[in-house]
């Protein structure tokens, strides 16, 4: 008898409509994944579902219909270390974000680093806060 295997959840945490459903695209082979523009929403999807890892951008609006806020992501980010979920972080700033597991500054944010880690992570199925990748980090 053939076991099925879970894919990893992800909270894709992004307010950039296009770049958020290009992502989607692409993770969808390799996540369950649900994904969320502003505070509001990711934090009622983070209530009501379990997720293996969060990604979140570091601004975001607080609602649908208002303007992205300096660091609301951190909000999101809280939150899913509360849970005990691993987390992405996303900024122009990444110093500034509250304690991902690791940070990915998006000046310089290489897309293939990008997915290709979130893959490594559902390969393994493992989110170890243990991870060597210095050369994506900016740890505080």
């Amino acid at each position: 008898m053939e076991q099925e295997t879970r894919k990893p959840k992800l909270l894709l945490v992004e307010d950039a409509i296009e770049f958020r459903n290009n992502l989607e695209i692409v993770l969808r082979k390799t996540f369950d994944i649900h994904t969320a523009g502003d505070l509001e929403t990711s934090l009622n999807l983070l209530e009501k579902n379990h997720y293996d890892i969060v990604s979140t951008d570091g601004h975001i609006p607080k609602s649908p219909d208002s303007c992205a806020e300096s660091y609301l992501g951190n909000t999101v980010a809280r939150k899913a270390k509360e849970k005990g979920i691993y987390v992405i972080g996303l900024s122009a700033e990444p110093q500034k974000l509250y304690e991902p597991n690791i940070t990915l500054g998006k000046a310089s944010l290489n897309l293939m680093d990008y997915i290709t880690l979130l893959q490594i992570h559902a390969e393994k199925n493992k989110w170890d806060t243990h991870t060597n990748l210095s050369y994506l980090s900016f740890h505080k």
